[in-house]
């Protein structure tokens, strides 16, 4: 499959999506699309290198599917953000991180934003908590758009290793 998954989250994440986040956070909008930018392919890693096999792929699956992800988050998330009332968005965004990389990774992922984009690390965790949700409503689209099963969602993640700039995934 043809899909540049980053490329699709990254178009996903608008100008108005990045003030609103910006204002959120109370960072810059260079700062905030710095953190978003490294954001994304941490993500995307994340999820290719959980559904590297059959049981992490329909784990992978599970989690995009699940009714807390909301694939209509894509069209409405400008308005949250505007409204101020992003409080169970994060919350829904540290739940799925947590279910991702675990909970005891979570200060390590937020210390690295804030290092790369040069944000207060409590302004990257709130960050972090806010765009994971929109990132996941849209690999939920891409989904069911695609219908794909486990194993083509791993499939569509293991080709996604050059577009995140690391050809075959690597352990860090």
């Amino acid at each position: 499959m043809a899909i540049n998954l980053l490329d699709t989250l990254s178009q996903a994440v608008t100008p108005d999506i990045l003030q609103g986040l910006a204002r959120c956070v109370g960072e810059s909008d260079g700062a905030v699309r710095s953190g978003v930018s490294s954001l994304l392919p941490a993500l995307l890693g994340g999820l290719a290198s959980k559904a590297t096999t059959p049981s992490g792929a329909g784990g992978v699956l599970s989690m995009l599917q699940g009714q807390q992800v909301d694939s209509g988050l894509v069209g409405t998330i400008g308005s949250l953000l505007g409204s101020g009332q992003t409080g169970s968005l994060m919350q829904l965004g540290t739940s799925l991180l947590s279910g991702l990389f675990g909970s005891d990774k979570l200060s390590g992922i937020g210390s690295a934003v804030a290092s790369i984009s040069s944000i207060k690390a409590s302004s990257a965790g709130n960050l972090i908590a806010m765009v994971t949700p929109l990132a996941f409503a849209l690999l939920k689209r891409v989904i069911g758009q695609n219908g794909l099963d486990a194993g083509g969602l791993a499939s569509m993640l293991a080709g996604q290793a050059d577009n995140l700039g690391g050809g075959k995934q690597n352990a860090a």
